[in-house]
């Protein structure tokens, strides 16, 4: 009796980088060698001997979701929900014609919402404990960004997190054919 193998089939892509927020921009500036780093925009940096880094660049949740839901996102969990529905858009898949249980996505992260994270820490320090979020656990920790991209409703949503960073390809192919 012949084995059975799993097979994983990726779909859609989505990126949202510092030299592009779809994939055909993204891989014209790899292909022409077109860096991100750009000053820094996100903070002050008087007093840091680097003032340069490679952020996504003018970057507006309200065209990915709702600014109110966005409110209550880490930046990181922002940017994973912008990748994956640019994912779904990329694959041009009808999920109300799927059989939703055989659909499904897997969001790797190799950290988490730090931004969240330093938020907190500065109301801490300048309010006292009593005024920190209970919410920052889900949104900072490096699973919260997979808990956020909103599913069709037709689709089962079993949302798994890769914490591997750059061997996230390696995560996410076998855990995808597990979870077939």
């Amino acid at each position: 009796m012949p084995a059975t193998k799993n097979r994983v089939v990726i779909t859609g892509l989505g990126v949202l980088t510092p030299v592009g927020a779809t994939v055909d921009a993204y891989w014209n500036a790899l292909l022409i060698g077109q860096s991100g780093a750009a000053r820094i925009t996100r903070f002050d940096t008087t007093g840091h001997s680097v003032t340069f880094a490679a952020e996504v660049k003018n970057f507006d949740p309200g065209q990915y979701m709702d600014p109110k839901e966005a409110k209550r996102m880490d930046l990181f969990s922002q940017y994973a929900v912008a990748a994956a529905k640019g994912a779904v858009q990329d694959c041009g898949i009808d999920f109300s014609k799927e059989d939703r249980f055989r659909c499904g996505a897997i969001i790797a992260s190799g950290i988490g919402g730090l931004t969240e994270m330093q938020e907190q820490d500065k109301k801490c320090n300048e309010k006292g404990p009593g005024r920190i979020s209970p919410s920052p656990t889900a949104s900072a920790a490096p699973t919260g960004a997979s808990l956020r991209p909103a599913p069709p409703p037709t689709t089962r949503w079993a949302p798994l997190s890769a914490r591997s960073s750059t061997g996230t390809p390696t995560s996410c192919s076998p855990a995808a054919a597990r979870r077939r």
